[in-house]
């Protein structure tokens, strides 16, 4: 399939390895029939096996988040009128289910090599360095951010409300997703 991509990646310990990549891919959230993931279809899917995590990948057309967005108007787009919130979501809701204690969306590098040059910092727990990456998502579990104190200007960009866990923007407003 031609295009330009982003990536989605969930890091997810073996203990909750789900029995089978369907499975896997049940709980994300995938749709078997139509291959939605929200309000995006996934162009390609794959799971690599890590040290110590497993890796759900899952990639999307860039155009497909582009036309999603489309009504997006103004700088100041607050976030409960993207209209790419669903994505957001489902994303968050996801990496939960399968128990993935960091989830990446990749939307400026998706190069799987880029995001696995900082597996050290999912290895490690390292919350404050894996935020100052700044991608366009970012889902850390509740044992992640529990204790985490990050600098102010880390967490100047949009947030998904709720939980669990948190989920991070790149940006506020219009360019949160990159």
């Amino acid at each position: 399939m031609g295009g330009d991509l982003i990536g989605a990646y969930f890091f997810i310990p073996p203990a909750r390895r789900p029995a089978s990549h369907e499975e896997l891919f049940d709980r994300l959230g995938v749709d078997r029939t139509t291959a939605d993931f929200g309000p995006l279809t996934v162009a390609d899917r794959r799971v690599d096996e890590l040290g110590d995590r497993i890796c759900a990948q899952l990639s999307f057309l860039v155009a497909d988040l582009i036309q999603v967005r489309v009504g997006a108007r103004g700088d100041e787009l607050p976030l409960e009128d993207d209209p790419a919130l669903p994505f957001a979501i489902a994303f968050r809701d996801g990496a939960a289910r399968v128990g993935a204690d960091v989830a990446i969306l990749a939307t400026n590098s998706p190069a799987p090599d880029s995001i696995l040059e900082r597996y050290w910092m999912i290895q490690t727990g390292d919350a404050t360095s894996l935020a100052a990456e700044y991608f366009g998502l970012l889902y850390l579990d509740d044992s992640l951010v529990l204790d985490w104190s990050p600098p102010d200007h880390l967490l100047d960009r949009d947030e998904l409300p709720g939980g669990p866990g948190r989920t991070l923007f790149a940006q506020r407003g219009r360019q949160r997703w990159y």
